[in-house]
């Protein structure tokens, strides 16, 4: 996939061959922290955040969120995993008080040359229990929980079920750092969450593909006057009902579609979450008549590889097609895209978005074009690290 994968091109003033990978990964680690600090992360209103961002950090294949009192890393390069031990050590010392969890993505490091065999090596080499690598995209290997790092209070972890409460902007969150998608925290929808959070008073809101509540959550603490949620994954959902009851809101599960009747007149719980199909859920909104002021369309990865692009394309077509008859004339839309092939090209999503608004008889208005929150930098060198644009518009 990469056939150069730099760390360092200047060499240091007390510069030796062969080079000190464990002071190498130090000083960027702490130049990571440091960036972080400066632009006020962690703070006594949010604890999760992303402390290593891969390329914009300059540690292609390595991402390190921090969460509370969990380090959670997540390899996706061959030199993460071979020098795994080294990694852990210096965050160790660096973040002595923390538990580390270790994930691999698994079809991320096979395109890069790591395979099972090299996997069960270097388990091999670091412990005395057998670890399974997974086979499934970015979800997490299997395998006992072993202390390997020598920092004192340091524990290596990889074993699932993790959980631990953070905070993000005054919200509470319960993350499951191993049972969750990525690391178990979008961290990067931070600042459009915030956002929504500013248009929510007295609205209307409808959240597509919910997660574990993220955009709900934030309309419901900014005094929405009904939030309604959507998504398919009922562990996801059972996460975002505890993370509404975590911050006292009136919150309940449906685990069928809703009625047209339902929809029609809502009622009952001021957050309202359903498990099904959102495709579903927006035509059984359609035909109902129904409409939200705020609408939020935030869909999982629809264009992992460029080769999927016209694909992806009539996908985000669809949906967002759908997603803006459900907004009342002069309501909000913002639409996500995290598929680096799709958010890299300058107007790829936007022409998307304008289509989808001829298809559904609508006119958009763009009001802001965003990215990803500010503890995930982009190398000038490398804008495919471009892999979110979140786009907020009036639809009439």
């Amino acid at each position: 996939m990469f056939a150069v994968r730099l760390l360092s091109h200047a060499p240091e003033p007390d510069f030796r061959w062969p080079p000190d990978l464990r002071k190498l990964l130090h000083s960027k680690f702490s130049q990571a922290a440091a960036l972080r600090q400066s632009i006020g992360l962690p703070s006594a209103e949010t604890t999760a955040y992303r402390l290593v961002h891969s390329e914009g950090d300059r540690l292609s294949g390595l991402v390190v969120d921090i969460f509370g009192d969990l380090l959670v890393v997540q390899s996706s390069a061959s030199w993460v995993e071979v020098h795994r031990e080294v990694i852990e050590a210096t965050l160790g010392d660096l973040y002595p008080e923390k538990t580390i969890v270790w994930q691999q993505s698994a079809t991320r490091l096979r395109q890069d040359g790591w395979n099972d065999e090299d996997a069960e090596a270097s388990a091999d080499d670091a412990t005395d229990d057998d670890t399974v690598p997974s086979d499934a995209e970015d979800e997490p290997s299997l395998g006992a929980e072993d202390e390997l790092s020598p920092s004192a209070g340091n524990m290596w972890v990889q074993a699932t079920g993790l959980e631990t409460q953070v905070k993000e902007l005054g919200l509470a969150y319960v993350i499951d750092a191993m049972g969750g998608q990525k690391t178990g925290f979008y961290c990067d929808q931070r600042d459009n969450r915030q956002m929504i959070r500013s248009l929510s008073p007295g609205r209307e809101v409808l959240d597509l593909y919910s997660f574990s509540g993220g955009f709900g959550l934030n309309a419901a603490f900014a005094g929405a006057k009904h939030v309604t949620s959507v998504d398919s994954s009922i562990p996801a959902l059972q996460q975002y009902l505890a993370n509404a009851q975590a911050n006292g809101f009136d919150a309940q599960l449906f685990l069928t579609s809703p009625s047209t009747a339902d929809l029609s007149a809502p009622a009952g719980p001021f957050m309202a979450l359903y498990k099904t199909d959102v495709v579903k859920f927006l035509r059984a909104a359609i035909d109902a008549g129904r409409t939200y002021d705020v609408v939020v369309c935030d869909p999982p990865k629809l264009c992992p590889q460029v080769a999927q692009l016209s694909r992806a394309t009539r996908k985000y077509h669809q949906i967002n097609t759908n997603a803006m008859r459900v907004v009342k004339p002069g309501g909000l839309l913002l639409s996500c895209t995290c598929s680096a092939a799709v958010a890299s090209g300058e107007d790829t999503f936007l022409d998307i978005l304008r289509n989808a608004a001829s298809t559904a008889g609508r006119r958009i208005t763009v009001l802001s074009v965003s990215a990803a929150a500010m503890d995930h930098p982009v190398y000038s060198e490398y804008p495919e690290g471009r892999y979110l644009r979140a786009v907020l518009m009036t639809v009439v």
